[in-house]
């Protein structure tokens, strides 16, 4: 880096459009944990919040080593009272918390997230445990600390790297650090064609958002955008936000993760077309640094740390009302507790006078050798730390499908009875670990084949909710009856006119489609676990009784259990009420009722609503006869056991099926 260049005093200066940068990327973030379905893509936060991050940090990092004093300990050490304390504070209360509401299962999770956490590693964790989109991820109180890992991750190496190229000029810098950005997107991309979550959680494959912000400074650092007149400025600024909010308000279909990081372009350009072209005269800059915006900003950390343990913590208990009144006595929780975090945890801790450099060790020593031993023992002890009682242990286990035994799926032969050689998703590898989106070879010639050649027809389509209907199908529909299904896990039925991507969700629907247009079943039962969109099914309707279909009936979303069933009803023991309002998940119970609202008979849309089947005014349905464990409707949140697919498809879906059979 050259004298000559200007001074980089300016990029380190209090820039008040910053703060309020990071109330943009916090507030979706939260609102989209919290369900809010306006801010669908509030996810991209996180890539906002790296952005920032990367630019922050770069510039204190290049403002030091031209003044000649840089220190990498004093750096960490500032990483250290900047970060720690406050996530440690969250963990500590996080603890007696755990320990009342999740049982085993659940509390062993948690316990290995202590450990993976204090080392900041839990993206690895929450890697091998699932991807972040998965409904169960919601449960998880530390999930959200896999960003904080990829930062610190980042920064062991970063400084290390600008020391070594501290004499390069700008131009030279910036052109190493462009090359290194396009490396790592260009990893995402590929990586997330084929391991989506990897793409998702790792460093490789995200530093390259870091490294946009470390761009802003070479590019600031550099003078190119001083003599930038103020139209230009302002149309940049304003743009940027605008991708900014088609990202958070539009959102990207999950399902688009399988194509790597690319839906985190517009996030983050936008993140850097503010932080380079904004400053005090510009009205983003105005808008970015008034007081609410900067407040928020500057709480910012604390309220990421929080939002996550809470709505956790909240569903774990059984208490997720999806009402506006619920909604803001959460946020408020969540700003209450976040404030107090930052000036009474946070700030004390940033000041050197509160603690000795070796005292800072110390603590961070102290405190992650104590979570580390106590999230030790939560595992060693598989999540059972004295919080049920003998009757709710036996309960429990009578549901146990830990991975690789999967006792309940064996003793009910459930793999059988949803047909699992129907699936393009490879269950194989995932048990064993190796999860993967490459589909299975084959799939069993007796799905997509009719036993009897030209009788009548009945095909199935979709997900595991689609899989789960196949049990009390079989068992209900006439003898005659050809049953025939294409259902792959997590992949709801959508018209896929590609062939060549890789993914089992794309192989699965192609095939199905294919297959629907040659045999041309008399009926088509299309199931999914959620996300019903009544326009996608309008549009599959349309496709398929252009092929000839006669008729397309699409069920809505099981009732939701939160954590679970056998969760729910344990808490209830021993007098387990057969139907409860408890535990239910009430943003699919509202999904529900707009759906049946919108699919009338004018909108092309044949609904058949499983909420309305299973509850009533008393509740959903926990179990049927005297005993809460065999007589369960579902093992987990929401597929039905072959006990309650028999007992709907009977009084349910077959007289709908049999009537179009009478026609």
């Amino acid at each position: 880096m050259t004298a000559s260049s200007p001074s980089l005093s300016s990029a380190v200066t209090y820039r008040a459009e910053i703060d309020g940068l990071r109330a943009v990327a916090v507030l979706p973030v939260v609102l989209y944990h919290a369900d809010v379905s306006l801010f669908k893509g509030g996810y991209v936060g996180v890539d906002i919040f790296f952005v920032i991050s990367g630019y922050l940090i770069t510039s204190i990092i290049i403002h030091e080593l031209e003044h000649g004093r840089f220190s990498l300990l004093n750096f960490y050490e500032r990483r250290a009272r900047r970060i720690l304390p406050a996530l440690f504070f969250l963990m500590a209360v996080c603890l007696p918390i755990a320990w009342l509401t999740l049982l085993p299962n659940d509390m062993k999770d948690f316990s290995q997230s202590l450990v993976a956490v204090s080392f900041f590693i839990s993206n690895f964790l929450f890697y091998i445990e699932g991807g972040y989109f998965e409904q169960s991820a919601e449960l998880k109180p530390l999930l959200h600390t896999w960003s904080l890992a990829v930062e610190e991750q980042f920064y062991v190496f970063f400084p290390l790297f600008l020391i070594m190229l501290r004499r390069l000029r700008v131009s030279q810098l910036g052109l190493i650090l462009f090359v290194l950005a396009i490396i790592s997107f260009s990893a995402s991309n590929y990586v997330g064609m084929g391991d989506p979550d990897f793409a998702f959680y790792m460093l490789p494959t995200r530093a390259w958002e870091l490294l946009i912000g470390a761009i802003c400074v070479v590019l600031l650092k550099g003078g190119h955008f001083l003599t930038v007149n103020r139209i230009f400025r302002e149309f940049a600024t304003l743009f940027g936000l605008f991708l900014i909010f088609i990202s958070v308000f539009g959102g990207i279909d999950v399902g688009y993760f399988k194509d790597g990081m690319g839906y985190a372009i517009a996030p983050t350009f936008g993140a850097a077309f503010i932080i380079i072209f904004s400053n005090k005269t510009t009205v983003v800059a105005k808008m970015l640094s008034a007081k609410p915006a900067v407040t928020l900003g500057l709480i910012s950390y604390s309220v990421y740390l929080w939002h996550q343990p809470i709505l956790s913590f909240l569903k774990h208990a059984g208490i997720s009302e999806a009402t506006p009144l619920f909604l803001v006595g959460t946020l408020g929780l969540i700003f209450v507790i976040a404030t107090f975090s930052t000036h009474y945890i946070e700030r004390p801790f940033r000041k050197p006078g509160v603690m000795s450099q070796k005292s800072v060790i110390a603590f961070v020593v102290f405190s992650m050798a104590g979570f580390s031993a106590i999230g030790v023992a939560g595992h060693v002890r598989d999540g059972r730390i004295g919080q049920l009682t003998a009757s709710q242990e036996e309960f429990l286990k009578h549901f146990n499908n830990d991975l690789p035994d999967w006792e309940y799926f064996k003793k009910n032969r459930i793999l059988e009875e949803f047909r699992e050689d129907c699936n393009f998703y490879d269950i194989a590898s995932y048990r064993v670990g190796q999860p993967t989106i490459e589909p299975v070879a084959e799939i069993s010639e007796s799905c997509f084949t009719p036993e009897q050649p030209g009788a009548f027809t009945v095909f199935l389509w979709g997900d595991s909710h689609a899989q789960m209907l196949f049990p009390g199908l079989k068992r209900a529909l006439p003898a005659t009856t050809n049953l025939l299904i294409v259902a792959s896990s997590g992949c709801p039925a959508q018209i896929r006119s590609e062939t060549t991507r890789r993914d089992y969700c794309s192989r699965s629907n192609v095939f199905a489609l294919e297959t629907i247009s040659r045999l041309v079943p008399d009926v088509v039962v299309i199931g999914q676990n959620r996300g019903h969109d009544l326009r996608n099914m309008k549009k599959l309707a349309t496709a398929l009784e252009a092929f000839g279909v006669k008729r397309v009936l699409f069920t809505g979303p099981s009732p939701h259990w939160v954590p679970g069933l056998p969760s729910v009803a344990a808490r209830f023991l021993p007098d387990v009420p057969q139907r409860t309002h408890a535990g239910v998940d009430r943003k699919i119970i509202e999904a529900d009722y707009r759906l049946r609202k919108q699919a009338t008979s004018e909108s092309g849309v044949d609904y058949v609503s499983l909420i309305e089947y299973f509850c009533d005014s008393g509740g959903c349905l926990l179990y049927y006869g005297g005993d809460p464990a065999e007589g369960a409707t579902s093992w987990d949140y929401g597929h039905l056991t072959p006990l309650a697919s028999h007992d709907l498809a009977k009084n349910l879906l077959v007289p709908l099926i049999v009537s179009q059979r009478r026609r």
